[in-house]
This record gives structure tokens, C-alpha cells and sequence, in this order.
């Protein structure tokens, strides 16, 4: 989750780390099915929190206001943020987002956006606060306060007849990627460009889609050789 830099102490006491995945960096397959599996329904899961005094003492006076916690959320990673079958928007992070409220005596306002402009609205202060599988890194701690609910890893998913292997960055230099507007793996994939020419081979090709389920489809549809994004997600999607 990201927020502005006075957010911070309302809600750093509620968010805890919630789960710990290690995943090695590696090509998963797919047989070229649908690509997104049902997702459960909404609040399947959900947290049922009572409102904490001390707490909500804690809140920006703006936020106590209003008696509304403002959260952008982007689409499309499921099992992390997205819409179920009926319509309605769900996720392990919007589970927590619901106690969060909860626990503030707040109601919860979930604003879906892209990826990339959830640190823009942050900063323009359309939001109080953001999740969407956003990596915590030193560039975007720079503008907004981050707290971690989950330690994952990077994965790859390939149609299953690829001869794609990935045991480093350098098997991707030439290969076109599919992954999300915004997101980190840009950033990996644009910081090799000179390990791949020093290899004698052509630059990472990358392919920004909105969300992780329009990358995916283009995979499926060998638009991209690979699907690249966290491991919940693309563990999601192969399963």
C-alpha cells in the first residue's frame, strides 16, 4: 500500500504482513487456456474488524472529516485487486482494506485506476492511499510512504510449447515481454539494455498493457512471448 508521507502513523499500526512467498525466477507454462481463471467471489475471505480509539485518534484530521478513507485501486491482477464474475471489485488487498476501515470507523472508497497513476493521484491528492501489487523500491519511497502485506517474488508465464528457459535477465534480451504500465519489471527490463548489448544481442522488447489480465492475454494470443509481473499474479493465472 502507498500513501502520502502524512498518512503515515494513522495506518501503520493496522496493515501487517499477511503473507511470505518465495518464488525463484522462473518460466512458468500455460496450455493456452482462458486467461484468467474464476476469481471467488467478493468478501469470500473478508476480515470483520471492530473500530480501534486508539486508532482513529491517530487519523489526518481531513480523513476524520470526512469519515471516508479514499483508496485508488488498479484492476486486473487477480488474486490480488480485481472485478468477480458479478461486477464487483475483490482481492486479498481489498479483504484488508475493508478491516482497515473497519478498524477506523471509516468507510471505505475504492477508486479504480490504472497502475501507473496511482503515485500520480497520490500526489495530487485525489487519494488518501493505493494498492495495486505495487513494489516497494527507493525511487517511489522518495514521494510516498510505503508499507508492505506481502513479500513475493518476479514470475514468467510462456505458452507451453515455448523454448523460452529464464534463468536471468540476459535470456530476455530480444524476447518481447508483456507486463504492466508503471510497474518495476519496465524499469529491470530498460536498466539491461547495455547487459544485452554488451551480450551482442537486441534490447528486452516490452509490451505495457493497463492491467496484468490484458498482458497476459497478449501472451495468450502470441502477441508477447512471456507474461512478467509478481508472483501472485502469475501463479494466479497459470493455476
Amino acid at each position: 500500500m502507498s500513501l502520502p508521507r502524512r498518512h503515515r502513523a494513522a495506518t501503520r499500526f493496522v496493515l501487517v504482513s499477511l503473507f511470505a512467498l518465495g518464488a525463484a525466477l522462473v518460466a512458468a507454462e500455460c496450455d493456452g487456456g482462458p486467461a484468467m481463471a474464476a476469481a471467488p467471489e467478493a468478501g469470500a475471505a473478508a476480515f470483520e474488524e471492530t473500530v480501534q480509539p486508539d486508532l482513529v485518534k491517530l487519523l489526518p484530521s481531513g480523513v476524520a472529516a470526512s469519515k471516508t478513507l479514499t483508496v485508488a485501486v488498479a484492476l486486473g491482477s487477480p488474486p490480488d485487486d480485481f472485478r468477480n464474475d458479478k461486477g464487483e471489485i475483490a482481492g486479498w488487498e481489498i479483504d484488508i482494506l475493508r478491516a482497515v476501515s473497519q478498524s477506523l470507523g471509516l468507510a471505505l472508497d475504492v477508486r479504480p485506476t490504472t497502475f501507473d497513476s496511482l503515485i500520480p493521484g497520490l500526489q495530487a491528492k485525489r487519494f488518501d492511499a493505493a494498492v495495486g501489487q505495487m513494489g516497494v523500491t527507493e525511487v517511489r519511497e522518495k514521494v510516498v510512504d510505503m508499507l508492505g502485506t506481502l513479500k513475493a517474488n518476479e514470475l514468467f508465464a510462456a505458452l507451453a510449447d515455448t523454448n523460452i528457459a529464464v534463468k536471468s535477465l540476459d535470456d530476455l534480451c530480444g524476447v518481447t515481454v508483456a507486463t504492466t504500465r508503471g510497474s518495476r519489471e519496465i524499469e529491470f527490463a530498460k536498466s539491461h539494455d547495455d547487459q544485452c548489448k554488451a551480450l551482442g544481442k537486441p534490447p528486452i522488447d516490452i509490451l505495457a498493457f493497463n492491467d496484468g489480465a490484458s498482458a497476459a492475454d497478449s501472451m495468450i494470443s502470441k502477441r508477447s512471448q512471456l507474461f512478467w509481473i509478481g508472483s501472485t499474479a502469475v501463479s494466479y493465472f497459470v493455476t
